[in-house]
């Protein structure tokens, strides 16, 4: 379970870096693409930093 976590947060960290960088590259299909079948693991992300938070 962890080491899939972690693949999700490379091909996340991967893709902003595309955005940030090479914006002019990004494709309207992948980002559709990941918002319809990704965007699950976004928001699995934001309860992961939630949690970390909660327990400060």
């Amino acid at each position: 379970m962890l080491k899939d976590m972690l693949n999700i947060y490379k091909a996340m960290t991967k893709f902003r870096n595309k955005i940030v960088h090479f914006y002019d590259k990004v494709d309207d299909a992948e980002v559709y693409n990941i918002i319809i079948n990704n965007l699950q693991d976004i928001e699995n992300f934001i309860i992961k930093i939630k949690d970390v938070i909660d327990t400060v």
